[in-house]
Formats: structure tokens, sequence, C-alpha cells
């Protein structure tokens, strides 16, 4: 899947960079418009936060793929499904990464996307 011109464009007019939009966004300043009472419960507001964080997730696979990359999900990720597929299909299924330490190499195994 391909992120369009028109949606990179509209990006554009209210960010510097890709990077400041998902700063903001995990700012949580721009979840709701000013002109939009938040109405949601906080258990709609967490599952949204968790489709949200999957789709990023997603979409930072496609990024890393399509310019060749192996790309890794975290291990307790795999599984989750953004537009019927799963995150962690045609990934790496095992990092290795010698002469780093048992406790660094669990921590590294639970980074988003690598």
């Amino acid at each position: 899947m391909r992120v369009s011109e028109q949606a990179i464009n509209s990006l554009l007019t209210e960010y510097n960079s890709v990077e400041e939009s998902f700063q903001d966004l995990r700012s949580d300043e721009s979840v709701a418009s000013p002109s939009e009472p938040d109405t949601k419960t906080e258990q709609s507001s967490d599952a949204d936060d968790g489709r949200v964080h999957t789709e990023i997730q997603w979409y930072l696979v496609q990024l890393g793929q399509q310019h060749g990359y192996d790309v890794h999900v975290a291990i307790n990720d795999k599984n989750r499904t953004y537009q019927g597929e799963r995150l962690g299909e045609d990934c790496l299924e095992e990092l290795v990464w010698p002469g780093l330490s048992d406790a660094v190499t669990n921590i590294i195994h639970y980074v988003d996307v690598i």
C-alpha cells in the first residue's frame, strides 16, 4: 500500500515533517479537534489508542519493507492485525545481535518496529 501524494501534501500543510506529526500524535494534542467535544468513554478511548498504535506500526512496517529493509515487529505485537494483515507478516521472526547481553536483547524484542 502506498501513501497518496494528496495525503502527504495534506500532512505537510499542517506539519513541517512526518516526524513532527507523529510527535503531535504522541502528545495527544491532535486526538480531538477543538471544535469537537470528546464524548468517548475511557474504554473506547483506550481501544482507539490501541488501534492508532497498531496503524502506525503497520505503516512503519510497510515503509521499511518498501525500501528493502528487513523489518522486525515486537514479539508481543506480531499477531495484531491492521486492514486484515498481520503486523509480523513477511517480517523477521527473530533478531540476532551478537555481543549484546540477554537483558538488552530481551528489551529490544519489545521495540515496536525495527
